[in-house]
């Protein structure tokens, strides 16, 4: 339905589309369908791809999806679209706090294509916490606390 919707959109009045996914319903046959709408339209796709984990076992504990075939979605996506990042803090993920720009810069996400939102809700952090949280992340997009 969301492409049949897609295809109807036009550059006079809309310049840009913006996607926010967990990327588990995504394929390389969709991803190049979703490229050639957007080149057919002339309207710029931007897709947020929310990854809660740097490796296998931390992304296990937050989604239940192949972690491989999540960073090889990315991949095929950087091809084609602007990229973003969206990645929740929590307490089951954060050894991988001092790792995490490293990790999306060597698959070719910038610094800035990255939100950080550390989970205040479910986790409790000492305010010596948070802001080392804020320092260590002050060149990336956003980091906000729900």
């Amino acid at each position: 339905e969301i492409i049949n919707y897609l295809k109807t959109l036009n550059s006079k009045n809309i310049k840009q589309v913006f996607f926010t996914t967990n990327g588990s319903l995504l394929s390389k046959k969709r991803i190049i369908e979703l490229c050639t709408i957007q080149n057919a339209t002339n309207i710029k796709y931007i897709i947020t791809v929310s990854i809660d984990g740097i490796n296998k076992k931390h992304y296990k504990k937050i989604r239940h999806f192949s972690f491989y075939k999540i960073i090889k979605i990315v991949k095929i996506l950087k091809k084609f679209f602007e990229v973003r990042i969206n990645y929740t803090y929590k307490k089951t993920n954060d050894i991988d706090i001092f790792s995490i720009l490293t990790f999306f810069n060597r698959i070719g996400i910038r610094s800035k294509n990255i939100n950080i939102g550390v989970d205040t809700y479910y986790n409790s952090y000492s305010k010596e916490e948070e802001k080392e949280i804020i320092t260590r992340y002050k060149d990336v997009q956003r980091v906000c606390y729900f």
